[in-house]
């Protein structure tokens, strides 16, 4: 993978009835040196996400690319993640 390649993913929290809310939330990082894997991890709360007590749905989409170097491309890859569920219960 090119040096500086943007890796974005982007998690839609979908309430499923009731007072559930739908929010989404972004982490993005940039490829590096002598790194080959990479894990992108959404580290907020519910309260930093502004969901209310519900169930969620969980979506990702997941862009690689566009790249900040001189082997530059557009957008590099399309990904999609989808089943998951989350249970937000009031503090």
């Amino acid at each position: 993978m090119c040096l500086g390649t943007e890796v974005r993913v982007r998690f839609a929290l979908e309430g499923v009835g009731g007072k559930a809310s739908e929010e989404d939330v972004e982490v993005m990082l940039t490829t590096k040196k002598d790194e080959y894997e990479y894990n992108l991890v959404w580290t907020g709360t519910p309260k930093s996400a502004r969901l209310q007590p519900g169930l969620y749905a969980i979506a990702a989409v997941a862009q690689v690319g566009p790249v900040k170097h001189e082997c530059s491309q557009p957008i590099i890859g399309y990904g999609y993640l989808a089943g998951a569920l989350l249970q937000v219960y009031a503090a």
